[in-house]
């Protein structure tokens, strides 16, 4: 049986992908080089999760399930918002988007049975609300780069450059419909273009044809991680809360009762936040889970994700906060002592204190 995104992968592998047995997208493009200050960039993004929320409880379910406030989104608008448990440490970080009829939830992959299962334990029987996993019917791209807007325009966006940050607008290509997020799923600019599976492999081909450049999975995580982007299952898991991976801007502190509120009211009131995620720049790779020490020998953090570069390794660790000085250097706990590895960077994703104190 035909898999729902068997024409794109032929037209990927024919660009010179290279699809491994263990990823279902593109983790290389081999000679296709890549510069995001002249070229449009396009990576597949099909295996992330996606969830369709339906139901005139839509907007208040999620309001009260997630860090974010829904209850004031328009269609039109979309947001960050962190999935927690009841002591505020972190499942998921989607990207919610507000359309007249639903919310569509960006998810990480392979996200979906247990998010649908989450949100199901929290429906009650008068509750107007459901859920509907939507990762095969639909597919996802992201469009990284310069001209990125100039390309999305020449696809018949037309109102591009009056969106502004989270704005999303749809529109029809050739009889299927094409929508645009003013967010890349990065800290740099971009856009997610949300459509549905038929269309994938036409739009991808689209795309390419107007000069568009293939990256794949590597390079994205070369990317989120140099960009400070958690990651499900690496920063994101039930050993950290928002805060510490840097998410305020995916957290309203004000809107009132959610699920995990009070742990994380508290932890903002008492600046009790005792670790916060930074780059780290390597001088050689370190797997995930390798404990930072600092010059007297004292543990100062862990690396969380790691990948190679032409340079040594980049890196994301949760660091300590009174160690966490950018530039200082630490070494790795099992490596020779006193040999320095690392250093630690800023990241332009985090966000580590609530923009609503800085506005007081």
């Amino acid at each position: 049986m035909a898999e729902p995104f068997d024409d794109l992968r032929i037209l990927q592998r024919a660009q010179n992908a290279t699809i491994t047995p263990e990823s279902s997208v593109p983790s290389l493009y081999e000679d296709v080089a890549v510069d995001l200050s002249k070229d449009t960039v396009i990576v597949d993004r099909t295996h992330w999760t996606r969830l369709q929320v339906t139901g005139d409880d839509r907007l208040g379910f999620l309001h009260n399930q997630t860090t974010q406030d829904f209850k004031t989104r328009q269609p039109g608008q979309s947001c960050l918002a962190v999935i927690v448990t009841a002591v505020a440490r972190t499942i998921d970080l989607t990207l919610g988007v507000i359309t007249e009829n639903s919310v569509l939830l960006l998810a990480s992959p392979a996200m979906g049975d247990t998010l649908v299962s989450w949100f199901d334990r929290y429906i009650f029987p008068m509750d107007q609300v459901s859920f509907e996993d939507q990762t095969t019917s639909t597919a996802t791209f992201s469009i990284l780069g310069s001209t990125g807007g100039d390309t999305l325009k020449t696809l018949g966006f037309t109102d591009i450059d009056a969106m502004g940050a989270f704005d999303h607008q749809a529109i029809t290509i050739d009889g299927e419909t094409v929508r645009a997020i003013a967010h890349s799923g990065l800290a740099r600019p971009g856009y997610t273009l949300w459509t549905g599976a038929a269309n994938a492999a036409p739009l991808w081909k689209k795309l390419t044809d107007l000069g568009a450049v293939p990256a794949g999975e590597n390079q994205w995580e070369t990317w989120r991680i140099e960009d400070g982007v958690p990651g499900c299952g690496q920063e994101l898991t039930d050993s950290y809360n928002p805060l510490e991976a840097g998410l305020w801007h995916a957290v309203s502190i004000n809107k009132g009762c959610y699920i995990g509120q009070e742990v994380i009211a508290r932890l903002h009131s008492r600046d009790g936040v005792q670790q916060c995620l930074y780059g780290v720049q390597l001088d050689t790779p370190q797997p995930p889970g390798s404990k930072l020490v600092n010059g007297k020998g004292d543990r100062a953090g862990v690396i969380t994700s790691c990948q190679s570069t032409n340079d040594g390794a980049v890196g994301l660790a949760y660091i300590r906060r009174k160690q966490c000085e950018v530039g200082a250097r630490f070494t790795v706990a099992n490596d020779q002592p006193n040999t320095s590895v690392g250093t630690v960077t800023d990241t332009p994703f985090a966000v580590r204190s609530n923009p609503a104190d800085t506005d007081k």
